[in-house]
């Protein structure tokens, strides 16, 4: 369900506090906590570099495109508590033929994660689940990368 992945996110500043003469000092780490505001769980601790894209945001950016094409959710998995998360849409109203009468529906794959480990990762193409261990063939239409970087500019 879509729901499991738009849970609450916030960004807390990681600092040090140390006492001078009674006075306490709070210094900037360079570091933030990233927090998941529904269980308060810490997802991770990133660099004041790491820039937040919810996943909220990227949903909201792709529902249009989804919609117009009357894409139909086929799997939400979240890992890790919420550290990161895999959705996909399918477009049963379309096909794509991909060898003699052979023809699989486009897919659209999301992936992106609080801890690092995954940039915003989009993903369209036609897609065939061949083992049970999730080997995937298929054909890659087009595909985006983004890392979670503050740019300078």
């Amino acid at each position: 369900m879509l729901q499991d992945a738009m849970f609450p996110v916030k960004e807390i500043p990681a600092i040090w506090a140390d006492q001078d003469n009674g006075n306490i000092l709070k210094k900037d780490t360079g570091h933030k906590f990233i927090v998941r505001e529904d269980t308060g769980e810490v997802l991770s601790c990133m660099t004041d570099n790491y820039k937040l894209v919810k996943n909220e945001t990227i949903i909201k950016a792709a529902e249009p495109i989804i919609n117009k094409y009357k894409g139909k959710l086929k799997e939400v998995r979240v890992f890790g508590n919420g550290h990161s998360t895999h959705m996909s849409w399918h477009f049963p109203k379309h096909m794509i033929k991909i060898g003699k009468q052979d023809e699989l529906t486009p897919e659209i794959v999301v992936g992106n994660s609080y801890d690092g480990t995954l940039g915003v990762n989009i993903m369209a193409g036609a897609f065939r689940l061949i083992c049970l261990n999730g080997a995937v063939i298929g054909i890659v239409t087009q595909k985006y990368k983004n890392k979670h970087i503050k740019s300078n500019m």
